[in-house]
């Protein structure tokens, strides 16, 4: 079991120095096909680890702004144990439904990529969430080194070019943006 243990921990640490370090190699060697087990697993250890140290450092007094924002002292141990839960079912759902809008923005570009391949981009950069861990300035890093990991993701991947790699994301982000304003304009 110790063996085990250790392999998946050297494969996931491999694969997150390869996507934060050298994306263009990683996405270029990626299997596009295999399932979505392998992937979503990998997105789960990234979420299940930064959480954890999110946690350790949110009671040691360093604010993290996306790991535990919802959390404050007097929070039970059934409310923690009820926001961990959700988190961790809107983080699996949520990386398909990101996978669905980045495809059709893909696909609206001319991307020529299938579903599954856009997914693995998608569970893969969830490698920068570990930028999370750092106080009040993580989360600007993780979301401009996230969207530019599915940028470089989906160029080599859909084979189009860094300027429709740039617009096939944004597409999705502007629709949903413009969804949200219009939606708020009613209530």
């Amino acid at each position: 079991m110790y063996n085990t243990i250790a392999s998946v921990a050297e494969s996931v640490a491999g694969k997150l120095n390869d996507i934060i370090i050298r994306p263009r190699l990683f996405f270029s060697n990626m299997k596009l096909e295999g399932g979505y087990k392998e992937p979503l697993i990998f997105s789960y250890i990234i979420f299940f680890a930064v959480t954890a140290i999110g946690f350790i450092l949110y009671q040691l007094g360093l604010p993290q702004m996306i790991v535990l924002v919802d959390l404050k002292k007097e929070t039970s141990g059934n409310d923690l144990f009820l926001l961990f839960f959700v988190r961790t079912i809107a983080w699996g759902a949520g990386s398909f439904l990101m996978a669905f809008l980045y495809h059709m923005g893909f696909k609206i570009v001319g991307g020529v990529g299938n579903y599954e391949a856009t997914y693995r981009i998608v569970t893969y950069v969830s490698a920068a969430y570990i930028f999370n861990i750092i106080p009040r300035i993580g989360i600007f890093i993780y979301c401009f080194y996230s969207l530019l990991l599915v940028v470089i993701g989906g160029a080599i991947v859909h084979k189009i070019s860094n300027g429709k790699a740039v617009i096939g994301p944004l597409i999705p982000i502007i629709v949903i943006t413009l969804l949200s304003a219009l939606l708020q304009t009613f209530k």
